[in-house]
């Protein structure tokens, strides 16, 4: 039988941090609990896929780590970006009716712009996963005049497309709320519905993409 988990029941609030994810592993390794969020005003060294520099910004967005312990299948790790994606999507357009689409493996787009991505980061021991830790970062109250300048043409943040400025406490309940709905349902029901739903709003699907092993520039941006 499954337990039915409650992610965000202890949440690590920090002002600044090298990246939510590291300060998550950190925690993992006190001995935090499975379900332990990580949330940092501001990040120093923040990091998206194939070793991307994500900007972060003091006061801005919405940086926050989630880590998950055992039991975790190899069908469950494999689906949890989908998972974050669609935690991420569904929260952002119930907090502020904006519609929301995902990019393979790991955007947030508005308006063909990156708003926010997804890192999962796990840690073995021996053939199995020990840890998973999710990271999701969103730009949330971030002017496009105030990103750096490789950005501004490609990257947006909530605020941006929204016209006014939203709660980031708001948008992180939201996203908490459903992720922990989610992953209930991912763990009951396995890996195909979840599926259905991230392709709802998939740019890529039946698409050729361009897959490279390294790419230069923000991850905060889209990169095609």
């Amino acid at each position: 039988m499954l337990t039915r988990h409650r992610i965000g029941a202890r949440i690590d609030r920090h002002r600044q941090v090298d990246s939510t994810n590291t300060a998550a592993f950190d925690a993992a390794a006190a001995g935090a609990p499975d379900g332990t969020v990580v949330v940092a005003d501001a990040q120093r060294a923040g990091r998206g896929r194939l070793g991307r520099v994500w900007a972060s910004p003091a006061g801005r967005n919405l940086y926050c780590s989630i880590l998950l312990r055992p039991p975790l299948t190899a069908v469950t790790v494999a689906a949890l970006p989908f998972l974050a994606a669609v935690a991420a999507r569904d929260a952002i357009q119930a907090a502020t009716g904006l519609t929301v689409k995902t990019k393979w493996p790991n955007d947030l787009i508005i308006h063909n712009r990156k708003v926010g991505g997804i890192l999962v980061e796990t840690r073995r021991a021996g053939a199995q996963t020990a840890l998973a830790v999710v990271g999701i970062g969103i730009n949330v109250n971030w002017p496009r005049r105030s990103m750096p300048a490789p950005l501004q043409p490609i990257a947006t943040s909530v605020q941006a497309e929204l016209g006014q400025p939203v709660s980031r406490s708001r948008l992180l309940t939201a996203l908490l709320t459903r992720f922990n709905q989610d992953y209930d349902r991912l763990r009951r029901d396995g890996a195909a519905p979840l599926m259905k739903r991230w392709s709802r709003s998939s740019l890529t699907l039946r698409q050729l993409v361009d897959v490279k092993r390294r790419a230069v520039g923000g991850a905060n941006a889209v990169r095609h």
